[in-house]
């Protein structure tokens, strides 16, 4: 459970992907690059976060700038990796916020 004490675990693109999902984002059909876009539109603003699945995993800086582009910290991004939260969430106990940075 590192993700709950500041640091994550590197995520595979299959769990940054099911993060994604859970959160809402939809993804963009892919054209002629190694580059996936994820869309969600929060309140009229759009999010967009880019995923090179050929960079896995992911960690660091890396990490970071995903969450960033989701508008979540990069903790609260980490979180969602871990079965039970994904639960909690989907509950409705967990709750986040997407914020430009």
């Amino acid at each position: 459970m590192t993700w709950l004490f500041g640091k994550c675990p590197p995520l595979t693109c299959a769990q940054v992907r099911e993060i994604l999902k859970l959160l809402g984002f939809e993804k963009d059909p892919n054209k002629s690059t190694g580059h996936e876009h994820w869309r969600k539109i929060v309140n009229s603003e759009l999010f967009k976060v880019t995923v090179s699945c050929h960079n896995q995993p992911f960690s660091g800086l890396v990490l970071a700038s995903m969450a960033a582009q989701a508008g979540l910290s990069k903790k609260q991004f980490c979180a969602l990796a871990d079965k039970k939260n994904q639960k909690r969430f989907k509950k409705d106990e967990l709750k986040i916020t997407h914020k430009r940075a």
